[in-house]
C-alpha cells in the first residue's frame, strides 16, 4: 500500500494484523501522528510486513514499564522497519515508552531510521528487544537523546546483530542483559552521558570495529565498554576506544574475556574521580571468582599510556571485603596504533 502525503498528518494509530507493504511518499512529509493516545504503529501476529517512508510519533507513554511505543512489533517474524523518522515526542518524566519495540519477534531487520527526543529526560528508549526476540539485525539508524538508545531484556535473546549505527547523546548508548551471541559492529557510540555499552550477564558478545569516543562524565562506573555481573566469554577486538571519562574499558567481576587489538587513547578520569577508575582499562574480581585459568586475557592492543615494547600493566582490584591491588598485562602491546577504519 502506497500512502501519499497529500492528506499528512495522518492522526491515527494503525494496527497490522496480516501482511503488507505500507510504504509513504516521502519521509519528512508523510506523517502518523497518535497525538499521544496509543501506539502509533502496532504490527501483531504478521508476518513479511514492511515499513517504510514515514515519521510516525507521539506515541502514548504507558507509565509501566514498556507497554506502548512508536512501532511495536509483537509475536511477527521477517518485519522490516526501513527509513522511517521515529519518534516518541514530549513524556512525563518517569514514564517508560520506545520507539521501537521488538517483543518474541526474529529475522527482523530494523534499518536506516533516525530516532530521537526533543529532549533528554524521563525514561525512554530507542529500541528494546524483549524476552524471545533473536536472529534480528539492527543496522544504520541514527539513535539520539534517550535514557538508552538499545537495549535487551529477559535473558532469553540470541544472535542479534547490532551494525552500522551512530548512537549518540543518550545517557546510555547500547545496554544488553542477559543475552547471548550478540554482535556489535562498526558503529559510532559517542557522546552517551554515562556507559557507550553495558554488558550486564551477557556472553559470548562480540564488539568489534567500533568507534567508542568521548562517554561518560567523569563519575564512577561511567566508561567505554563496560562487561559486568560474571558476564564472561565476550570478545572486544579492532576498536577504537578513546577520550571517554574516567575509563575506556572497565571489567566488574567479568571472566574469560578476550580484548585484543583495539587503539586505547586517552581515557582519563578528572580531578574530582577517584584515581582508581582513571585510564584506559580497570577490572575488580572479587575474591571467590579468581582463578588462573580464567584470568581475561589482553592481547596485542595499543595503548596511548604505555611506552616502548614492555608489557603492559593493567590495574584492578580483588575484592574481599576490601580491595586488594592486582595487575594483569597485556605483555606485547602494539607500539603503535592500528589503522582502523571509521565506522
Amino acid at each position: 500500500m502506497f500512502v501519499y502525503d497529500d492528506s499528512s498528518p495522518y492522526y491515527e494509530q494503525v494496527l497490522i494484523k496480516k501482511t503488507i507493504n505500507l510504504v509513504g511518499e516521502n519521509k519528512h512529509t508523510t506523517v502518523i501522528d497518535a497525538q499521544h493516545k496509543d501506539t502509533t504503529v502496532e504490527i501483531s501476529d504478521a508476518d513479511n510486513c514492511l515499513v517504510s517512508g514515514f515519521t510516525i510519533q507521539n506515541c502514548m507513554s504507558s507509565g509501566t514499564e514498556y507497554q506502548l511505543a512508536v512501532v511495536e512489533i509483537f509475536r511477527s517474524d521477517y518485519v522490516i522497519i526501513r527509513n522511517n523518522i521515529l519518534t516518541i515526542g514530549d513524556t512525563p518524566m518517569g514514564d517508560w515508552t520506545c520507539a521501537v519495540e521488538l517483543d518474541n519477534c526474529m529475522y527482523c531487520k530494523i534499518q536506516d531510521n533516525t530516532m530521537f527526543k526533543d529532549e533528554y529526560k524521563g525514561s525512554t528508549d530507542g529500541i528494546v528487544l524483549h524476552e524471545g526476540s533473536s536472529h534480528n539485525t539492527i543496522s544504520g539508524n541514527d539513535i539520539s537523546n534517550y535514557t538508552e538508545g538499545i537495549c535487551t531484556y529477559g535473558g532469553s535473546n540470541s544472535n542479534n546483530v547490532i551494525v552500522g549505527n551512530h548512537i549518540h547523546h543518550n545517557l546510555f548508548g547500547i545496554e544488553i542483559s542477559g543475552d547471548t551471541h550478540t554482535e556489535i559492529l562498526n558503529s559510532r557510540i559517542e557522546y552517551n552521558e554515562a556507559k557507550g555499552i553495558d554488558n550486564e550477564e551477557a556472553h559470548n558478545t562480540t564488539i568489534s570495529g567500533n568507534i567508542i569516543s568521548y562517554n561518560g562524565m567523569g563519575e564512577e562506573f561511567d566508561c567505554g565498554i563496560m562487561l559486568y555481573w560474571n558476564t564472561r566469554s565476550n570478545y572486544i577486538s579492532d576498536n577504537i576506544i578513546s577520550y571517554n571519562n574516567p575509563t575506556g574499558i572497565y571489567m566488574l567481576t567479568g571472566v574469560d574475556n578476550v580484548v585484543t587489538r583495539n587503539n586505547f587513547i586517552d581515557n582519563w578520569g578528572d580531578s574530582d574521580t577517584p584515581k582508581r577508575w582513571w585510564g584506559n582499562a580497570y577490572f575488580n574480581y572479587e575474591l571467590k571468582q579468581w582463578r588462573f585459568h580464567r584470568l581475561n586475557c589482553w592481547r596485542r592492543n595499543y595503548w596511548s599510556d604505555s611506552f616502548g615494547i614492555l608489557p603492559k600493566v593493567i590495574r584492578g582490584d580483588l575484592e574481599f571485603f576490601f580491595f586488594i591491588p592486582w595487575f594483569e598485562f597485556d605483555w606485547r602491546p602494539k607500539i603503535i596504533p592500528y589503522n582502523i577504519g571509521t565506522a
